[in-house]
């Protein structure tokens, strides 16, 4: 605070100086009194604080009851089951690896039945195929005729009578990706930008065929037919082939002769440069009508086995073909059933279709092209079963359960076994990396707290379901050293009757029969070791963890933890 005389020296002129007075005034002018400012008057406030007078405090002591204190004292050692949580699930881990080891060992004696299932699979859909009624020449639309329209661009440029529907003369099935090299050396796509002189390629989708020599056709499909089952066929129905269809009507169309000298016949077809005369004959019906590669004689017919292609006759094909041209396999063709048209290069066919830039755009496809290939058109006939009686019972239904069998029982064994395998073989792995850090605290992850049994119980949980239900496949599906329970109770006899006329039918019902009695003696006894073991595991499992929870109350504790016991005192 400051001093009072420093207060009073700043309104007192210490060397009593007067003001000079302005001009025109005097001493003696009066003047009006001016205000001076005055120092301020000193006031003191005195507050006097009364203290508030002290309060005694009562204190009641009430007497404290008995009470039970719980006491925790920590035990030594955990307890056993936990360790036998933590081992159950190894040791089972353990055993199935060496039974899948085994497996896989044994796998190299198995016959893939690929091949014979695609077999069976082009029987189940030729005997299930409509039958053709009728087939017709398409007409130019009016809209191509006022343009003028090329008549092999015409695609989508042409009208069919009513009832009738644009035919599709086959596929051309496309390409896969991949990174082919101009050597002939192909491999996955992502190599290809370190080798020289190779290029990718990128897949393409399947172009059907419609053109056959610059003309198309229009095809009427016979929906009132029935499959022939027994000797004969029902009331009101006749028998053409091996259909029955109704009596009003005409049997479908059954066959193609080449007539150059009835092009007015009214059953008369101009096909390519050739004149045929249409048949409608008490006979195996005509079901498609196909583009396929070669000149339509020997093994130029589609194959049973559908995933291959005939061969050219310069016996080239693009190594990225979704269905190159190879040749059929043991499997045979539909050579008996097929009725060849004629011929046409392959180089105008690809043009005819607009196939002509897709073919350009891949790399090195002129390396596989030659002008002496051609294509044939064939017309091809529904697969014709022994008339006896009992092989008339033969269905579409009873081909397609032997084939789902057969590939259920290949399908399972292939993908569960390896499913099993890795999956046990990445967690045996991981079990000493986990046991080592079992004390280590991450930033991500608190390992203390991560109950190892848990997880381990778990995963070996789901490799238990999928090794009952690998089992499960097997029990229902293999009839023991007879192989499939399907084939033994209608197949056999069908091949005891002769009922497939084929050699490559007969083929491929063995071969899925051969493949079932190869999995019993070499891998079956396994898989169902592997079936047992599984439910011997899950029964342990709940045993074993009911008992846990009764003995310290939770569930799946890590067994190097060491257990708190709780126990009471009186006091």
């Amino acid at each position: 605070m400051l001093p009072n005389s420093y207060i009073q020296s700043m309104y007192i002129n210490p060397q009593q100086q007067v003001a000079p007075l302005p001009f025109g005034y005097n001493s003696n002018t009066p003047t009006k009194p001016v205000y001076q400012p005055q120092p301020p008057i000193e006031t003191e406030y005195q507050v006097k604080v009364q203290p508030e007078p002290q309060r005694e405090e009562i204190i009641v002591q009430q007497p404290m009851p008995n009470k039970i204190v719980t006491i925790v004292k920590p035990k030594k050692h955990s307890y056993l089951i936990d360790w036998l949580l933590y081992i159950l699930p190894i040791a089972f881990f353990i055993i199935v690896l060496l039974i899948m080891a085994l497996i896989f060992a044994y796998k190299v004696k198995h016959l893939n039945p690929e091949g014979a299932h695609n077999t069976l699979e082009t029987l189940k859909n030729n005997l299930q195929m409509a039958p053709i009624e009728d087939i017709v020449v398409a007409t130019q639309s009016t809209s191509a005729v006022g343009h003028n329209v090329i008549p092999h661009f015409t695609h989508d440029q042409v009208e069919c009578p009513n009832g009738y529907g644009r035919t599709h003369l086959g596929q051309w099935d496309g390409v896969q990706s991949g990174c082919i090299c101009e050597n002939g050396d192909i491999s996955h796509s992502l190599t290809c930008f370190y080798k020289s002189n190779c290029k990718k390629v990128k897949s393409h989708e399947s172009i059907f065929f419609t053109t056959w020599q610059q003309k198309q056709y229009c095809t009427k499909i016979f929906t009132e037919w029935k499959p022939l089952q027994g000797a004969t066929c029902e009331t009101s129905y006749q028998q053409c082939g091996s259909i029955c269809v109704p009596s009003t009507k005409n049997c479908p169309l059954s066959g193609l002769i080449k007539d150059n000298s009835r092009t007015n016949d009214r059953n008369a077809i101009k096909i390519g440069t050739d004149n045929y005369i249409k048949l409608f004959e008490n006979s195996s019906p005509i079901i498609s009508i196909e583009v396929v590669p070669g000149i339509g004689q020997d093994d130029s017919s589609p194959c049973y086995n559908h995933k291959l292609n005939p061969q050219f006759q310069s016996a080239k094909y693009y190594p990225l073909a979704k269905r190159p041209e190879i040749g059929c396999d043991n499997f045979e063709d539909l050579q008996s059933h097929r009725l060849t048209l004629n011929t046409f290069s392959a180089r105008q066919t690809y043009q005819q279709n607009g196939l002509t830039n897709v073919l350009s755009q891949l790399p090195f496809y002129e390396n596989y092209e030659d002008n002496e290939d051609t294509y044939a058109l064939e017309a091809i006939k529904k697969i014709s079963i022994n008339s006896n009686e009992f092989c008339q019972k033969l269905s579409p239904k009873d081909i397609d359960q032997i084939t789902k069998s057969g590939q259920k029982v290949y399908n399972s064994e292939r993908a569960l076994s390896l499913i099993i395998i890795i999956s046990v073989g990445i967690v045996l792995f991981l079990v000493p990396i986990l046991y080592l850090m079992k004390n280590r605290i991450f930033q991500w992850m608190d390992m203390t707290e991560f109950h190892q049994p848990k997880f381990l119980c778990a995963i070996a949980l789901i490799i238990a379901i999928l090794c009952i239900a690998l089992g499960a496949v097997f029990i229902s599906e293999v009839d023991g050293k007879n192989g499939l329970r399907e084939h033994n109770s209608q197949f056999s006899k069908y091949l005891e009757k002769n009922c497939f006329p084929d050699e490559g039918l007969e083929l491929a019902i063995t071969k899925v029969n051969q493949f079932a009695k190869n999995t019993y003696f070499h891998t079956y006894s396994l898989i169902i070791a592997a079936f047992y073991v599984s439910i011997i595991f899950i029964i342990l499992l709940i045993i074993f963890v009911a008992y846990q929870y009764f003995a310290h109350k939770s569930f799946f504790d890590n067994p190097w933890t060491s257990r708190q016991q709780e126990y009471s005192e009186f006091h």
